[in-house]
């Protein structure tokens, strides 16, 4: 996610990360319970990939829950963001090849 944005965005990517990698410290459960932390946070909770994270973890450690569906979420995150950075650079070498 980091790299995707800073590619796409660039210097505002760059600042957006800043702000997304202090906000899924605050709202992923990883500091404070979920339920303790403010409503933004709390909405923005299920739209950042470190809640999942921490989700299984959690589940792995200690309530042996099923976490197929963080596991597929995380997938899915990745391969979309991955996606979206080769689109990127597929799109910057069509319209300007690099010349030997």
């Amino acid at each position: 996610m980091i790299f995707c944005l800073s590619t796409l965005l660039g210097g505002v990517g760059t600042w957006l990360v800043s702000i997304i990698l202090v906000t899924q410290v605050v709202s992923s459960g990883g500091l404070y319970s979920v339920q303790l932390v403010g409503h933004f946070a709390q909405i923005m909770n299920q739209w950042l990939p470190m809640t999942y994270l921490i989700n299984s973890l959690r589940s792995t450690i200690s309530t042996n829950l099923n976490i197929q569906f963080d596991i597929l979420i995380m997938i899915a995150m990745i391969i979309g963001f991955n996606a979206l950075s080769i689109t990127k650079f597929r799109f910057i070498t069509i319209h300007e090849p690099l010349e030997i």
